[in-house]
Parts: C-alpha cells; sequence; structure tokens
C-alpha cells in the first residue's frame, strides 16, 4: 500500500492523539516514571497551581489561625516512588514550622506535623505543598448500637453462604484485616497472625467491642456462632482507641494501619487480602482517595462500611470517606426483610460516585463480644464485615482474580432492589456469593481494558499509515 503526504501526516497525529488518550485514560496526575525522569534530570518536583486557602482541607478550631498548637497532615506533590527523596529535601523547610512528627510513603506522600495554627497558611504557600488535612480524631465507628446476630440457616440462603461452604469454600489462604478497635475473643484469637497498633503496643486490649464484633462475623470458628469465612487468617489493625470518651481514630493512625497492612501483603504475596473497614469521616478529601487506590494496585480488596448517616427520604449524599472512594467496595445495610435500615447512609456520595455498590445483612446479628460471649451488633459496621467475608469465599475460589474483578463480579450478580439497577439506598442490590462465583463470565461493569483495546488500536493505525511506502510521484 502507497500512501500520500497527507495521510503519513494523518497517522501521525492518530498516534499522537492515541497515545496521549491512553495516558489520560490509566493516569489521573502526571505518571510516576515522568516525575522521576525530571527529578533524575532536573532534581525537581512537581508544584501546585492551587491557592493557599485551596490545599487547606480542615477549618481550624480558631478561625484566624493562631493561638492554638494542633496537628495536621501534609501532603506533597511527588507520587509515593519518589516521597521519600521529596520529604528529605523539605525537611529542614517543614521544620522551620513546627515538629514534624511521623512520615508516610507507601500509600500517601505525607508528613505528619504539629505546628501552630498560624503556620498553616504559610506551609500552605509552598508550591510542593498539596494539601493539609487534619490530624484530629475525626474518624468514627459506624455500629449504630453496641449490637450483630450471627448467620441462621435461613439466612444464608440470600447471600449464598451456603453454596460456597457446600463445595468446602472457607476462606482458606485470605487474610482479612480488620481495621478497627482490636480484636480479643476465643473463638477468633487463633486466626489472628499479625497485629498493629497505633501506639506500637500489640498487646493492647481491645479498646471497646467493636472490632471484636467486625471480627467474629467474619471468622468465627465457634461452632453454634460460625463466621462466614472460618478459616481465613486476620490482621490485627488496632486504629482506634478510646479518645475524649469516644472511639474514634486520626489520619495518622488510619494511614499507620494501612500502610501495615500493604506491607504484610507485600511480605506475603501468595495471600490474597481484604481490607475491612467498618468507619468512616464525611467528605475527608483525596487524600483518603490516593491511599484506596495504592492499596488496590498492591492488590488489596479494600471493603469500606457507607455509614450510618440515616436512610431519611430526602437525606443523600451522606456516604461517609473512605466508602466514597472509586477504588474500594462500600456497603450499605439492609434488615430481615431486605428493607434498607434506618441508619445506613444514602448514595450518591458527596464527590459523585455512585456508592453504594451493594448491601448486606446489618440489623442485631450475634457476634463476639470482646474478652468471650455473644453480643447483638448492628450497623453499616456488621454489613462491612458480613461482606468481606463473602469476599474471602470467593478469593479462595477464585485467587488469580484481580481486585477489579472481585469488585465487578459482585456488583454484577446481586439481588436487584429497590429500582432496576443502581439503587441510592441499596446499592447494585444483596450480596450473592455463589453467583458471584458461577457467573465471572457474564458482563462485568465497565473497566479501562476495552477503551485502552480501542486507543491501542488507532496507534497500530497510526503507526502503520506512518511506515507505509510512499506513494511514487508520476513524471512527464
Amino acid at each position: 500500500m502507497r500512501v500520500n503526504k497527507h495521510l503519513r501526516i494523518f497517522g501521525g497525529l492518530l498516534l499522537i492523539v492515541s497515545m496521549l488518550s491512553l495516558l489520560a485514560v490509566n493516569y489521573s496526575s502526571v505518571p510516576e516514571w515522568a516525575t522521576n525522569v525530571n527529578y533524575q534530570i532536573f532534581g525537581t518536583f512537581p508544584e501546585s497551581n492551587l491557592r493557599a486557602d485551596e490545599k487547606i482541607n480542615f477549618i481550624p478550631a480558631n478561625a484566624d489561625f493562631h493561638g492554638d498548637t494542633i496537628e495536621i497532615l501534609v501532603e506533597l506533590t511527588a507520587p509515593t516512588g519518589m516521597a521519600t527523596f521529596q520529604q528529605m529535601k523539605m525537611m529542614p523547610t517543614l521544620q522551620t514550622y513546627g515538629t514534624v512528627k511521623n512520615r508516610f510513603s507507601s500509600l500517601v506522600n505525607v508528613v505528619v506535623m504539629e505546628v501552630d495554627e498560624s503556620q498553616v497558611n504559610s506551609i500552605a504557600q509552598n508550591k510542593q505543598v498539596k494539601s493539609i488535612y487534619t490530624n484530629e480524631p475525626v474518624f468514627k465507628l459506624t455500629s449504630s448500637q453496641p449490637t450483630i446476630r450471627f448467620l441462621r440457616p435461613g439466612e444464608c440462603t440470600p447471600a449464598q453462604i451456603d453454596k460456597m461452604w457446600t463445595q468446602n469454600y472457607s476462606g482458606k489462604k485470605v487474610a482479612v484485616a480488620v481495621c478497627d478497635s482490636g480484636i480479643n475473643h476465643p473463638a477468633v484469637n487463633d486466626r489472628v497472625v499479625f497485629t498493629w497498633s497505633f501506639d506500637g503496643n500489640v498487646n493492647r486490649p481491645p479498646d471497646g467491642n467493636h472490632g471484636t464484633a467486625c471480627a467474629g462475623v467474619i471468622a468465627s470458628n465457634d461452632i453454634s456462632h460460625p463466621g462466614i469465612a472460618p478459616d481465613v487468617v486476620l490482621l490485627d489493625i488496632h486504629a482506634f482507641h478510646w479518645q475524649g470518651g469516644a472511639v474514634t481514630s486520626s489520619g495518622e493512625d488510619i494511614l499507620g494501619g494501612w500502610e501495615a497492612i500493604y506491607q504484610w501483603k507485600i511480605a506475603h504475596p501468595d495471600y490474597i487480602v481484604i481490607a475491612s473497614n467498618s468507619w468512616g469521616v464525611p467528605q475527608a478529601g483525596n487524600l483518603y482517595d490516593e491511599a484506596t487506590k495504592q492499596l488496590k494496585q498492591q492488590g488489596i480488596i479494600c471493603v469500606c462500611a457507607a455509614g450510618n448517616e440515616d436512610s431519611t427520604i430526602g437525606r443523600n449524599q451522606n456516604i461517609l470517606s473512605p466508602g466514597s472512594s472509586k477504588y474500594v467496595l462500600c456497603v450499605g445495610a439492609v434488615d430481615d426483610s431486605m428493607m434498607p435500615a434506618s441508619f445506613t447512609s444514602v448514595g450518591p456520595a458527596w464527590n459523585g460516585e455512585l456508592k453504594p455498590d451493594v448491601c448486606a445483612f446489618g440489623v442485631t446479628i450475634d457476634t463476639t463480644n470482646v474478652g468471650g460471649g455473644w453480643m447483638e451488633f448492628s450497623g453499616t459496621s456488621a454489613a462491612t464485615p458480613y461482606v468481606a467475608g463473602c469476599i474471602a469465599l470467593l478469593a479462595e475460589a477464585h485467587p488469580d482474580w484481580s481486585v477489579e474483578q472481585f469488585y465487578s463480579a459482585v456488583k454484577s450478580t446481586t439481588m436487584d432492589l429497590g429500582r432496576s439497577g443502581w439503587d441510592p439506598y441499596y446499592g447494585y442490590g444483596f450480596i450473592q456469593v455463589y453467583n458471584a462465583h458461577m457467573n465471572i463470565e457474564t458482563e462485568f461493569l465497565p473497566d479501562n481494558s476495552a477503551i485502552n483495546y480501542g486507543f491501542m488500536m488507532l496507534a497500530i493505525v497510526g503507526v502503520g499509515f506512518l511506515l507505509a511506502p510512499r506513494q511514487a510521484r508520476l513524471h512527464a
């Protein structure tokens, strides 16, 4: 085939547009390799063009920004692969504003600081500062009362857990990280293979019964009160503790717990890892989205509570973060009659994401009480480990699936409730784990793969035009 000059130019443009489109689809910001090259050649890092006030994602207690010492999370501009280098370079500057308490570089590029409020604006004016968040204990647990009723025989049917059990799936070679307030009960203690605590004390007793209750839903090995996936191993991520009369957590503690899960996965690549997060905070900003993105890229499945912000008609867009992130599976709660629980948060999320993704039982289910015995537990806190346990069964059956395949399989095989398709109360419907196990070949919700394929085909066509022989000229 011979082409003229105009077709050759067209082919070149087609190639350029295709490659730029591939970058746009797959990168929400500058690719890490581009930042690395920029640093190696020029010694510089990305800069933020936001105004100082646009970077501050909280309102300090003192509106005039002075008078009190506060803890903040300072997010820097470089991707995680270059976080350590940027933090080292920025350290002398940051230390002029206050005390550096901690640093994170695996999931996010964040420096934890203690500063006077008067310094917040000055820090935000630095172009290598991307955002600033409070490190106050703003994250709250999502149980509506100190009570989960354990699986009764008839209740296995809607989620199809019993069908997975009959095929001998019980969560083997799957690790579930319970990011919560600590675990202690005879029915789950022997499943715990790793412990991390916010204060470094791995022998710290649980702060309340919430974490133990979540662990029991997933992994109780008691014959009369079985967990959904009793053969999983548990990672006890103790990020919540008593503060100011309530069991809460700070951004530093959440990020520390998540980084511990991230590092455990790297050290144990043969395990499928699920992070169960029965807590949240309203509109936490993009920092935790970035963290959940990194968890997903490492192959960690994040299951997060929608929140207990009330399902009263008219009260929508109250999904808590990190449940609002597109990188997680967000869970709402229903009662025994498949009606939305009165407390469950309603979508869509504040950032426009269609959340919740799915729903599960979350009203008065028996589970493990801290130290021993049994309790009842309600909330999206209960529905979240219910879904995490179901996915553990699915993960044992399909260890080669990607995180996106798990999300898509779960969402595309639910019991559709409410209006057809996605619903602000139910998400895509009630989880049906056996359907997800058997119907992986059915149509999934779209991801970027088809789009990538299309742009790659356009790029190949463009290369074809460029490499084709030139059209011969006719001479009189």
